[in-house]
């Protein structure tokens, strides 16, 4: 495979059934010609088989075409795989940063190829300290000076917001044709351009273009002051450069519980006030599929939806608008048009890339490493200390479960952290606070309140109903029936309203109750979808898994299926496809309605 050439589509092979992932050993086999030493290329073979496997997992063992499988977001799914293995304690912290920078390199000679147009997001590697280190919590010491921090980070970068003021001194320095005239270039007559003539822009060596801006620069080069020194002198932050940003990326990490990846690929609309299928503010993130085989990029109706609370949505709110003020001036300026919306854009103070505007997540291998930089600088800036008097070890992985310790903590539910998580199913959201790294007392303190969390949601369900004839005659169950749209507390003793119904019948079970949705005054619209399909669900999932049906209220709950029916298929239903869609998405994040509740 690697004495082949690979310099165009047509030199891959075709993968087949015998060979399905030939392409992709082709790939590694190619670069790990260029790799010397015999341990380098046996960590590319390693890093090839490993790839091939999570591939698999991924489309099956079906002849593979990798310019068809691999898209952007490859890198960052496999890091997540990575992780899991990490977590599950089956490979180190240090195998892991080797197997995922061979499948990196792999993917850059991808891009290498003369007729693909092939990028992908990088991703940063995982921290070599302890390997519980990703799943462990802030301690509350920790999480106070980290906050501290934070609010003093912000209060320094929100300064830069405060609008220049002209001082109007000098004169014009040029000629009509934009040269330097004899005698006039001083620091006052460069103030006079920068106010006058460029906006008070700051402009940089690498990113002057007009004949304005490089003698501006002239001037200052032929100062005895460097260009950093005299924006400064002028009360001037030259660049918002990646500190400046670092104190906003934590405080959405501490807010929003969001992995790295997805957190720092939000695009500056990816807040919503008013989501149109709930009116409730959201967060539109990137995130994984639960099945593997897709997924979608801030998309408002396949993205995965972080639902915000008020508090949470006014503070994100602020931040997305104060960081588009902040990159507002050289937004325009960013190279790769894929990332002009991004949110977390930045000027770099490199030598190299003096200027130069790139996202904070790219497709730049550098980018994830200059992170990890900005956040130890952040550490030393506000001398963060953990609990053992050390420099804290900062990193973004850690705000997710230091976010669902907190929520744990003060007693939120098990299904509104499923919520904030946006995970489909709270067997996820289950084995995600197992597999956290609390420490013994925390741990019990938290199993403490999941049964009391637990013992107060079954208080809250079972309603004493009065023992009457019917209920002892139907083996003595004891019934809560709950809908989206009402709630019974005793199917035998409905309102008043039912009862002076023509078709009530005194002493049978009320026929009325859970067919409001068939009742003429009510309203059905596409923002009660979500709590119809969760109905529907709940109903299919009652009648599997117990013998309700065989009650007096079988037929109650074989009429509202009926109803749910023409309400939820497309062939049926007044709703389009589209809102058909989003509602039964939206119903994963809506709390189980137990639709009967009781013992016999």
């Amino acid at each position: 495979l690697a004495s082949r050439e690979l310099n165009a589509t047509n030199d891959f092979f075709i993968p087949s059934k015998l060979e399905p992932f030939i392409q992709v050993e082709q790939l590694f086999a190619s670069y790990c010609k260029t790799v010397a030493s015999e341990s380098g290329k046996s960590n590319y073979r390693a890093a090839s088989t490993s790839f091939i496997k999570f591939l698999s997992d991924l489309h099956g063992t079906v002849p593979l075409n990798i310019l068809i499988a691999f898209d952007q977001h490859l890198l960052s799914r496999y890091r997540k795989h990575l992780e899991q293995k990490i977590i599950k304690e089956e490979i180190s912290s240090h195998y892991a940063n080797t197997n995922l920078s061979a499948v990196r390199k792999a993917l850059y000679r991808l891009k290498q190829v003369s007729d693909i147009d092939y990028i992908f997001f990088d991703v940063g590697g995982f921290s070599v300290s302890r390997e519980t280190d990703i799943k462990k919590p802030f301690t509350m010491n920790e999480r106070l000076q980290i906050l501290d921090a934070i609010e003093k980070g912000i209060g320094e970068s929100r300064a830069i917001l405060t609008p220049y003021k002209k001082s109007g001194v000098g004169k014009n320095p040029l000629d009509k044709k934009g040269g330097r005239i004899y005698g006039l270039s001083t620091l006052d007559n460069a103030r006079w351009l920068f106010e006058n003539c460029l906006k008070c822009k700051p402009v940089h060596h690498n990113t002057a273009k007009s004949t304005i801006e490089k003698s501006f620069l002239a001037i200052i080069a032929d100062s005895d002051k460097g260009l950093i020194e005299v924006y400064n002198d002028w009360g001037i932050t030259p660049m918002i450069n990646m500190d400046t940003l670092t104190p906003y990326v934590l405080r959405l990490a501490q807010i929003t519980g969001l992995n790295a990846n997805p957190l720092l690929s939000l695009d500056i609309n990816d807040y919503v006030d008013s989501h149109p299928a709930t009116s409730r503010p959201c967060l539109r993130y990137w995130k994984e599929r639960s099945d593997g085989h897709k997924e979608y990029h801030l998309d408002l109706f396949n993205a995965e939806l972080t639902w915000l609370t008020s508090s949470q949505a006014k503070s994100i709110k602020i931040i997305f608008e104060e960081l588009v003020q902040l990159t507002s001036s050289f937004r325009q300026d960013i190279e790769d048009d894929a990332f002009k919306d991004r949110l977390f854009i930045y000027q770099s103070n490199s030598t190299k890339k003096h200027g130069r505007v790139s996202p904070l997540l790219g497709n730049k291998e550098k980018n994830a490493e200059a992170l990890g930089a900005s956040l130890s600088r952040f550490v030393k800036k506000y001398n963060l200390k953990n609990d053992a008097g050390d420099p804290l070890t900062l990193t973004i992985s850690r705000f997710r479960p230091t976010f669902v310790s907190e929520m744990l903590r003060n007693g939120v539910t098990v299904r509104e952290i499923q919520l904030m998580l946006g995970h489909s199913s709270l067997q996820t959201t289950l084995g995600y606070i197992d597999s956290l790294d609390f420490n013994s007392m925390s741990r019990m303190k938290i199993n403490d309140e999941l049964e009391e969390i637990h013992q107060s949601t079954l208080d809250k369900k079972v309603e004493k109903v009065p023992e009457d004839i019917e209920s002892k005659k139907n083996d003595e169950l004891v019934t809560t029936f709950h809908t989206p749209l009402a709630e019974c507390r005793n199917i035998f003793d409905p309102p008043d309203f039912v009862k002076n119904l023509s078709s009530y019948i005194p002493g049978t079970p009320c026929s009325q109750y859970n067919k409001c949705l068939s009742c003429d005054n009510v309203i059905i619209t596409a923002k009660n979808l979500p709590e119809i399909f969760a109905m529907k669900r709940d109903y299919t999932l009652l009648t599997e898994h117990s013998r309700v049906m065989d009650t007096p209220y079988g037929h109650v709950i074989s009429e509202n299926l009926e109803l749910i029916k023409g309400i939820t298929e497309p062939e049926l239903s007044n709703f389009s496809l589209e809102e058909l869609e989003n509602g039964r998405r939206l119903a994963e994040y809506i709390e189980t309605t137990t639709l009967v509740d009781g013992v016999i």
